[in-house]
């Protein structure tokens, strides 16, 4: 796990140049949808956790297009946007 947490840090840094300090409130967004798909919808534990990779993907792509990129520019209202 701390792993994977690293690598995700890493990669957004190095490709977008932030250090994204949300990462891990992302990580239990996935959790949860994961949790509600195989107890609630009482889908496949597996077919769930590939459907909240998908819904945490396009989370993400939401996140850096309406979020992040309008604060390219300022390293710190990125920092700011990162931890709100």
């Amino acid at each position: 796990m701390y792993i994977l947490l690293a690598l995700g840090f890493t990669f957004l840094f190095n490709i977008m140049g932030i250090l994204n300090f949300a990462h891990g409130v992302i990580y239990m967004i996935g959790a949860y949808i994961c949790f509600y798909l195989a107890t609630v919808a009482g889908l496949n534990q597996w077919l769930a956790m590939l459907l909240a990779v998908i819904a945490v993907g396009f989370f993400g792509i939401f996140m850096e297009r309406f979020i992040f990129r309008p604060f390219f520019g300022n390293i710190n209202s990125i920092i700011v946007v990162c931890i709100g």
